[in-house]
């Protein structure tokens, strides 16, 4: 393997059933510790509103795609960069109007929800930079 192979390629495929259950049950307390709706949080980890209501509910049996194994890797990363300032801030700050140059004055669920996976990506790196 070459420096310049994708790092993506070093790395077998994820097990989806193995990670599924952890995933939908770290999102489901993210979510709900931020105040999602279930609308918001349905769109935020990419599945339908009754898988939503399923996983909110303790229904962890749903074997999620990759792309919803990468929402739930960014939002699980958001929450724990947020987590180096206090609980507090990890709860609130994704609610909050922000003035940031990403955000806009949007709340970033707000920019999440309008930009789908790559604002959620571009999200967890602004919350990655801020503790530096």
């Amino acid at each position: 393997m070459k420096l310049s192979d994708p790092a993506v390629d070093q790395y077998p495929a994820l097990d989806e059933k193995l990670l599924s259950p952890v995933a939908q049950k770290a999102v489901s307390r993210v979510l709900k510790s931020w105040n999602c709706t279930d609308d918001e949080a349905a769109r935020l980890f990419g599945v339908e509103p009754d898988h939503w209501i399923g996983v909110s509910r303790g229904d962890f049996e749903y074997l999620l795609s990759q792309d919803q194994l990468l929402r739930a890797s960014y939002l699980i990363g958001i929450y724990s960069g947020l987590q180096v300032f206090s609980d507090d801030t990890a709860k609130r700050w994704p609610k909050l109007p922000n003035t940031g140059p990403i955000f806009r004055g949007k709340t970033p669920v707000e920019f999440m929800l309008e930009g789908g996976l790559e604002a959620m990506e571009k999200t967890r790196r602004y919350t990655d930079c801020l503790g530096y």
